[in-house]
């Protein structure tokens, strides 16, 4: 668009080139304004859905009654943009459901310490 500008400058009469070449880099810092501001909305956006993602995360597992080393194990997994909890915290999970089943069929304690609450 500059090249443009720069080919059509020298038919413009002397006394309009200095309000063109203004009118022209007002436009540009617009346009690098309006760029960086849908950068920055961009960037705030996606904190707002990791940190949403993280407190729907942590409000189910203080009421699954996982250990808290379990707790943060999950909530440590990466998070896969379509359920709260990706493939690796589902095997993971089934690990500890079968893990418990084995538990419980061998006769062994299978209870797990409650959430720990955090002020």
């Amino acid at each position: 668009m500059w090249d443009t500008v720069a080919q059509v400058l020298p038919l413009i009469p002397e006394e309009a080139r200095a309000i063109v070449s203004q009118a022209v880099a007002d436009w540009r810092d617009a346009a690098k304004l309006t760029i960086r501001c849908g950068l920055d909305t961009t960037d705030s956006l996606g904190r707002s859905v990791a940190t949403t993602v993280a407190l729907r995360r942590h409000a189910w597992l203080r009421t699954s009654g996982f250990s808290g080393d379990v707790q943060q194990s999950l909530m440590d997994m990466p998070f896969d943009g379509t359920r709260l909890f990706g493939d690796k915290a589902d095997s993971a999970l089934e690990r500890f459901k079968e893990s418990r089943a084995t538990a419980r069929a061998l006769g062994l304690s299978t209870a797990t310490r409650p959430p720990t609450v955090r002020l």
